[in-house]
C-alpha cells in the first residue's frame, strides 16, 4: 500500500520502531521494494496525488 499524508507538525524525537525520518525534494534512487514502489508512485501520479 502507498499512503499519502500532508505533514503539518513534527516532533523532535521519534517514539516508534522507525529509525529516522528523511525528507527529500526528489524520489530516492534505491527502494526497499524496487519492483513495487515505483508502480505505486506512478499510480499516485496518474491519479493526480503527486
Amino acid at each position: 500500500m502507498l499512503y499519502l499524508a500532508e505533514i503539518t507538525k513534527l516532533k523532535k524525537e521519534l517514539h516508534s520502531e522507525i529509525e529516522k525520518a528523511v525528507f527529500l525534494n526528489e524520489l530516492p534512487m534505491e527502494w526497499t521494494y524496487p519492483m513495487i514502489q515505483p508502480k505505486l508512485i506512478q499510480e499516485a501520479q496518474n491519479r493526480g496525488y503527486l
